[in-house]
């Protein structure tokens, strides 16, 4: 049987933001998934997500474009479930 996770906004920028205090126990986490999770996020920490990746690249004066690029690749390539 496959275990369900639903990802939360503070899990996936923590994982995504090597400088986020909570960055090294994301990564854990992650690690620790059994091998036959099935991972899920809801439409709306999508959206969240993405709207905080984009403050934080303003707060930075970054292009956010690049930070959005490597969100939709970590939700393709986990096979995220919207």
């Amino acid at each position: 049987m496959r275990r369900k996770f639903l990802l939360d906004t503070s899990f996936v920028i923590a994982f995504l933001f090597e400088k986020d205090k909570y960055h090294p126990q994301a990564v854990k986490i992650f690690k620790h998934l059994p091998d036959n999770a099935e991972l899920y996020i809801h439409e709306l920490v999508f959206q969240e997500s993405a709207t905080v990746i984009c403050r934080r690249c303003k707060e930075r004066k970054i292009d956010c474009s690049f930070a959005l690029k490597v969100f939709q690749e970590f939700t393709e390539k986990l096979g995220l479930i919207k």
